[in-house]
């Protein structure tokens, strides 16, 4: 039931155009925001964008926040950084995007993690 929900607040958000409709703490006071059903980001404690649009999917290992970020929704806009895997340390402040598998593999291996399935 909880697909059923998501979707009504995702249509309730655009439909109303609220500007932050849902977030999800992540370590050290990072925040995965949604702003609509196409556009996702990562902040960082300050507030400020650290993995701009659009988020697809992210997982969380220690400290660590891994994704991709993908252009889903053909967004027209020019979005700052490139889109494919990224990677965030959330104690140092890190931030590496536009990851090939391979490189994300490499870092992750370079960190002492096992690999994911993004």
């Amino acid at each position: 039931m909880r697909y059923g929900r998501d979707l009504c607040l995702a249509f309730v958000c655009v439909s109303i155009g609220i500007s932050a409709c849902a977030e999800r703490r992540l370590p050290n006071s990072y925040t995965y925001v949604i702003t609509n059903a196409c556009e996702a980001v990562i902040e960082d404690p300050q507030e400020e964008i650290i993995v701009p649009q659009n988020v697809a999917k992210y997982v969380v290992i220690k400290e660590f926040i891994i994704g991709i970020r993908k252009n889903s929704c053909n967004l027209t806009r020019d979005y700052a950084g490139p889109y494919g895997f990224f990677i965030v340390n959330t104690k140092t402040g890190y931030v590496k995007l536009g990851l090939s598998r391979a490189e994300l593999r490499d870092r992750m291996r370079t960190l002492g993690l096992d690999d994911v399935n993004l």
